[in-house]
């Protein structure tokens, strides 16, 4: 709302909204959705199964190298833009499925919630 104000009132703005940023290497921002469900996943040892599932993570030198080329044209003055990196998005299964080759156990939720034995 304040940036459209401005530009109601005749300053030349630009609109980003980035996706959800991910870490790069192995700074991540600890209040990170993504972040928080994969470390809470590890704590628990389970995971979720949902079909369809994609975890949008934009990685924050991506995000940051976007903004600055788009905020230096000014033909984007008064543009919104979208900074995601959703065309590299991968489903959720996969994330799982990293932690789980790397060694740390991750059940089915289902098993888990339905107080099955691990496997």
């Amino acid at each position: 709302m304040v940036v459209r104000s401005a530009a109601d009132r005749g300053l030349p703005t630009i609109v980003f909204r980035p996706g959800n940023m991910g870490g790069v290497g192995d700074v991540w921002n600890p209040s990170d959705f993504n972040f928080l469900v994969l470390q809470g996943c590890i704590e628990i040892g389970a995971a979720p199964k949902v079909d369809g599932w994609i975890m949008e993570m934009t990685p924050v030198d991506f995000a940051a190298k976007a903004i600055v080329k788009l905020a230096r044209d000014s033909d984007n003055i008064g543009a919104t833009f979208h900074v995601t990196n959703f065309a590299n998005c991968r489903p959720a299964t996969e994330y799982f499925d990293v932690i789980r080759k790397s060694g740390i156990p991750l059940d089915s939720c289902v098993r888990w919630r339905n107080g099955e034995p691990k496997s």
